[in-house]
């Protein structure tokens, strides 16, 4: 089964290349962060990142994981746990980042 690129929301035959550097998701360490530049996968698997809410344009941060373990992924306010081999196919852009987590507020009083 051929795997379709999805850039912007929309399916693109060849992947677009910009001038800054892609990589999988899976090539930070925990702490970095990016924004999610492309997925590669079929319809199905878009459907399921769009359902997480991973999406190309997305601020995203990843808290922890490793090869053997679930990779936990910050993507706005929400927490999502994401295995090795969709973890590579989340293509991202390093740089900094859009969304700085949840915060926590602390009443006075």
């Amino acid at each position: 089964m051929a795997e379709t690129v999805w850039e912007r929301g929309e399916r693109i035959s060849e992947p677009v290349r910009d001038e800054m550097t892609e990589i999988p998701l899976s090539g930070l360490a925990a702490g970095q962060c990016g924004t999610v530049s492309r997925l590669v996968g079929g319809e199905q698997f878009y459907s399921k990142m769009l359902a997480l809410g991973i999406s190309p344009g997305k601020s995203v941060a990843v808290i922890r994981g490793s090869r053997k373990q679930p990779y936990l992924v910050r993507v706005d306010d929400s927490r999502v746990m994401v295995d090795w081999t969709t973890i590579n196919n989340i293509y991202i852009k390093t740089g900094p980042c859009k969304s700085k987590g949840r915060r926590r507020w602390r009443w006075n009083g």
